[in-house]
C-alpha cells in the first residue's frame, strides 16, 4: 500500500562509492550502491554503534571508521563471521525515486527496546559507589583546575577502579574510567546521555547552535549534512589544496636557516589554513601571510569558551567586563564574515549549477543538500557547523602532529623508519596527494595511534544524563553529572602490555598470547553514534603534511628542556621546540 512506503531518496542521490547517511522517523539508516545494486542498512555498527556512514567501502566491503569492522554488502554479514550481521531494510523504487517500507522500521524500533522498567528500589544508589573524599563545603572543586583536570581523573581512578563518585559543592557527579562502562554510556547517546546543559548553554550564549552540542531530531538532522560534508569522498578531492597548502610550510622551514621552533604554533599554521580552505574556500594563508583578521577573532573565542565552562557562576549574563565585550564584538565580525561566505557560496551555486553535485568544499555541500534534497537548515545552523568546524577542527589537529614530533624528537630511530617507509612509497613531492599512497603508509599510521593512546588530544568528556539510567546495577537519575577519563584506559598494563612506552610496532604485529593489545579501550574520537564526524579529515592532514615534512627535514630537540601537558580546551604541549635541519 501506497501508505506503507516512505520516500528515502533519490536515485541520483546515491553515488557509486558513496555512503548516504539517511533517517527516517527517527532510525538512523545508510544507503549506498554498488554496481546498480541499491542496499539499505542500520545506521549504526552492532560493534560499538559507531557510525557506519563515517566508513569507507572497499570493494563490495563496508569498512567501519572506528574499529575497522568490515561487512559484506551483498548479505550484510561481518567479514570472518556468520554470527555478526547488519540489518537490512527493504526498499522499492518507484521511477527516479526510493521508498522504505515503513513496518520494517517499527520491526526494527521493536528489536531496539532497551529499558525494560524495573522500580529504582531494584538498584544500588549512587551513594553505593565508593567517593572522594573531600571538603564538607565545597566537596572536591578545590582539586580541579581545569588545566590539569585529566591528570586528576587519573589519578583517582588509579585509587578507586572504573567508578566512582566526586562532590561539586552540593552535587554528586559521576566519574567514569572504565572503558566499557564508558563505551556503554557513549552507546547510549543521543537517546539517554547528552552534552552538559552548562556547555549548550555557554555555545548558545555565543550563538553557537550546531551538530557538537544538538539534540534530538536536530542533532539527526544537522548530523546527516555534516557528515556528507566531511565524508571521504569529499576529504579525497580536497587532497590537491591539502598539498599546496603542505608545500607553502616546506617552504617556510626552508627558509629558516636550522633554527629551532615552537612546533605546536607553526602547526596551528597548517590547520588554520586547511581548515578555513575546507570550510568555505577562503585560503587564509598565515602560512605566508604571518596572520589574518578572522584569525584574530577566532584566536579570542576559544579561551573565552574555556573560561566560562570553569566559571561557577554565568557572570557574563548579567554584567559584562572588557573580555566579555571583546568577544562579543569578535563572534558578530565572525558571524558577519561566515555570513559573506555563506552568500557568495549561494552564488557560485547559482551560476554554476554543476556544484550542486560537486560541492568544492564544507560550505557548498550543506547548501547544495539544503537545495537539493529540501533539508530545511536555517542560515544559523550553517553559521554554526562552520563555526564548530573552525574551532573544533584547528586545535585538535595541531595538537596531536605536535605531540607526534614530540615522540619522534625523543626516538630518532622511530622518525628514521617513518622516513624510510616514507621514501619506499613516494618518488617526489608531486605524488603526495595520492590517498591511495598515503593510506600505504601504516607505520606512520601506528606512530599516529600510539601517539593517541598516550597523548589523546581529548582526554576526557563531560556528559550529563537525559533520563534516568542503570549503569553497572547503579541507579543513575536525570541530570547526573558524568566525568569521562578517556585517557586512563590506554594506560594500563592490562590493556597494553608495557603501556606507558612508546611503542608504533604494537599496531602492527600479531599480538601473542602472552600480551595485551586491546585497541577498542582507546577513544581518541569519540565512540558510538556521536563519534567524531571529522576524524577522516584530521587523520588525512596528519598523513599528509608529515610524510611531506619528513621527506625534507630532519628533526631534533633539547631533551633537557621539559615538556609539559597543558588542557585548555583540548590536551596541548607546553614548552614543545623543535630543531629543524634540511635534508
Amino acid at each position: 500500500m501506497a501508505s506503507e512506503l516512505l520516500k528515502i531518496a533519490n536515485i541520483s542521490d546515491v553515488l557509486e562509492g558513496q555512503i548516504l547517511a539517511i533517517n527516517v522517523e527517527g532510525v538512523d539508516l545508510i544507503l549506498l550502491q554498488e554496481s546498480g545494486i541499491f542496499y539499505i542498512f542500520q545506521g549504526l555498527c552492532p560493534h560499538k554503534n559507531a557510525t557506519l556512514a563515517t566508513g569507507t567501502l572497499i570493494g563490495k566491503n563496508l569498512k567501519c571508521s572506528l574499529h575497522g569492522w568490515e561487512y559484506d554488502i551483498s548479505s550484510g554479514k561481518k567479514v570472518g563471521t556468520d554470527n555478526i550481521c547488519l540489518t537490512s531494510f527493504p526498499y522499492e523504487i518507484k521511477g527516479e525515486e526510493i521508498f522504505i517500507i515503513s513496518h520494517s522500521l517499527q520491526k526494527w524500533r521493536d528489536l531496539q527496546t532497551q529499558l525494560t522498567f524495573v522500580p529504582k528500589e531494584s538498584y544500588k544508589n549512587i551513594k553505593s559507589l565508593p567517593a572522594v573524599p573531600g571538603n564538607f563545603f565545597t566537596g572536591n572543586i578545590s582539586k580541579l583546575k581545569f588545566t590539569t583536570l585529566h591528570k586528576t581523573l587519573e589519578d583517582w581512578s588509579s585509587q578507586y577502579n572504573g567508578i566512582f563518585t566526586i562532590r561539586l559543592l552540593r552535587k554528586t557527579a559521576i566519574v567514569l574510567s572504565d572503558p566499557e562502562l564508558i563505551q556503554e554510556v557513549l552507546k547510549n547517546r543521543p537517546e539517554y546521555f547528552r552534552r552538559t546543559s552548562k556547555l549548550d548553554s555557554c555555545l548558545k550564549d555565543m550563538g553557537i547552535q550546531g551538530v557538537f552540542t544538538a539534540e534530538g531530531d536536530s542533532w539527526r538532522r544537522q548530523r546527516q549534512y555534516v557528515m556528507s560534508a566531511l565524508s571521504p569522498v569529499r576529504v579525497k578531492g580536497f587532497l590537491n589544496q591539502m598539498s599546496v597548502i603542505a608545500k607553502r610550510m616546506i617552504l617556510r622551514w626552508s627558509n629558516l636557516k636550522d633554527q629551532s621552533i615552537e612546533i605546536q604554533k607553526e602547526f596551528m599554521r597548517f590547520t588554520v589554513d586547511i581548515t578555513t580552505n575546507f570550510a568555505f574556500g577562503y585560503d587564509m594563508n598565515t602560512i605566508e601571510k604571518e596572520t589574518d583578521p578572522l584569525q584574530k577573532k577566532l584566536e579570542i573565542v576559544f579561551p573565552m569558551l574555556a573560561k566560562r565552562l570553569n566559571s561557577i557562576f554565568p557572570y557574563w549574563k548579567y554584567i559584562k567586563f572588557s573580555e566579555d565585550r571583546k568577544l562579543d564584538k569578535a563572534l558578530s565580525e565572525i558571524k558577519k564574515i561566515v555570513q559573506e561566505f555563506t552568500e557568495a557560496a549561494r552564488t557560485r551555486l547559482k551560476e554554476n549549477p554543476s556544484l550542486m553535485s560537486s560541492p568544492q568544499n564544507f560550505l557548498e555541500t550543506i547548501l547544495a543538500k539544503n537545495e537539493t534534497e529540501g533539508s530545511q537548515v536555517t542560515d544559523h545552523e550553517i553559521m554554526s557547523n562552520v563555526m564548530t568546524l573552525l574551532l573544533a577542527g584547528e586545535d585538535t589537529t595541531a595538537n596531536t602532529l605536535a605531540w607526534i614530533m614530540y615522540y619522534i624528537t625523543k626516538y630518532p630511530k622511530i622518525q628514521n623508519k617513518i622516513r624510510e617507509e616514507v621514501n619506499l612509497i613516494f618518488q617526489d613531492t608531486e605524488s603526495f596527494n595520492s590517498i591511495e599512497k598515503l593510506e600505504k603508509l601504516k607505520y606512520l599510521e601506528a606512530v599516529t595511534m600510539e601517539t593517541l593512546r598516550l597523548k589523546p588530544v581529548a582526554p576526557m568528556m563531560l556528559l550529563e544524563s537525559k533520563k534516568d539510567y542503570v549503569l553497572n546495577s547503579v541507579f543513575i537519575p536525570a541530570g547526573t553529572i558524568f566525568f569521562l577519563s578517556l585517557s586512563y584506559a590506554g594506560k594500563l598494563e592490562e590493556n597494553f602490555t608495557n603501556a606507558l612506552e612508546f611503542d608504533p610496532e604494537r599496531w602492527l604485529r600479531s599480538v601473542k598470547p602472552s600480551e595485551k593489545h586491546n585497541a577498542n579501550h582507546t577513544m581518541p574520537f569519540g565512540s558510538g553514534p556521536r563519534f567524531c564526524p571529522g576524524r577522516n579529515l584530521a587523520l588525512t592532514e596528519i598523513k599528509l603534511l608529515l610524510s611531506m615534512l619528513i621527506n625534507q627535514f630532519h628533526f631534533s630537540r633539547d631533551m633537557d628542556k621539559k615538556v609539559t601537558e597543558n588542557l585548555a580546551f583540548t590536551l596541548q604541549p607546553q614548552n614543545l621546540w623543535i630543531g629543524i635541519q634540511k635534508i
